[in-house]
């Protein structure tokens, strides 16, 4: 979800760039322990911020989206 929210229109690069920073904040083990706790560290990716609107796109958003799928 954080891939598809931070590079969405950005193309396969930046689906790819958004990919890679998850996983080197999670591979570093400064930025939590698990990707989830990467993508939920507070202000770190906008689509998580309560106040981006982005948020609510993303809360109904469902898993069999077919976008989402294409991840």
């Amino acid at each position: 979800m954080t891939v598809y929210m931070e590079a969405s229109g950005a193309g396969p690069a930046g689906i790819q760039a958004v990919a890679y920073v998850l996983t080197n904040r999670w591979r570093s083990g400064k930025f939590g322990g698990t990707l989830a706790a990467v993508c939920l560290k507070p202000l770190q990716f906008s689509c998580w911020n309560t106040s981006d609107s982005n948020r609510l796109r993303m809360a109904l958003a469902t898993d069999d989206d077919p976008i989402l799928l294409a991840f």
